[in-house]
């Protein structure tokens, strides 16, 4: 008898080292003309920033705006930024208001469960 798995993909709760990470914000306020920075990093001195596309540095691949009237945008890093990380980080957002005002608007400790398919052929 063969044994069935169901998988749900729509697990958000578990982000494994060295995996992409996509996560919607909603801040429920207008975002028009923010500065939005981001960062995962651990205690050991691991980091992965990103921002938005006005931040030197930044892009609309990194954080896109997804609804800046209702305050909807999505934090993207690619595979590979996490794969030396410690297993406890943090994340961090950060926003500059049109006034140049800077305010840290989230920090949470994240879990990161380990890899271990690192290979990309069967051999």
């Amino acid at each position: 008898m063969v044994e069935k798995i169901n998988i749900d993909l729509n697990q958000k709760d578990k982000i494994f080292k060295g995996d992409s990470i996509s996560k919607q914000i909603s801040v429920n306020e207008s975002i028009a003309n923010w500065e939005i920075r981001a960062e995962l990093y651990d205690l050991t001195g691991n980091s992965s920033k990103i921002a938005t596309a006005n931040v030197t540095g930044g892009s609309s691949d990194q954080i896109t705006i997804d609804n800046a009237t209702t305050g909807e945008f999505t934090l993207n890093w690619e595979d590979g930024e996490t794969t030396d990380f410690d297993n406890e980080i943090w994340m961090e957002i950060e926003r500059t208001d049109a006034s140049g005002n800077v305010r840290t608007i989230f920090k949470q400790k994240i879990l990161l469960e380990d890899e271990e398919i690192t290979w990309t052929e069967v051999s």
